[in-house]
């Protein structure tokens, strides 16, 4: 009974999937596309008016984390057998950006 309903399962919403990975992975590449483009310049009006480098070196710093994670999930998406690597890239930048946070919060917080 366990393998009929699995064959049932798998054979009927098959195609359906698969049809469905194609239109997923546009539109993913569309808002990924976007991230990208509004965080870049982001970054680079912070870094065009580099005023206070000790702190906003660590807001570049986590402003990079938009373009890590929209590359890191249209890769996955486009293609699962890069997930794994991409998965742990991500999760080394975000060790990253916690420390980077924490160091910015230091640098603000030191002026008082």
């Amino acid at each position: 009974m366990g393998e009929d309903w699995q064959q049932f399962y798998s054979s009927a919403y098959q195609g359906t999937y698969r049809n469905l990975h194609q239109p997923a992975v546009i539109i993913g590449g569309c808002f990924a596309v976007v991230a990208l483009v509004l965080s870049i310049l982001l970054i680079f009006q912070h870094l065009r008016s580099y005023t206070k480098p000790a702190e906003q070196k660590w807001i570049v710093a986590v402003l990079f984390m938009v373009p890590v994670y929209a590359c890191h999930s249209i890769i996955s998406l486009w293609n699962s057998r890069l997930s794994l690597p991409c998965d742990i890239l991500r999760s080394c930048y975000e060790a990253f950006a916690l420390y980077s946070f924490g160091s910015y919060l230091v640098a603000c917080l030191a002026v008082l």
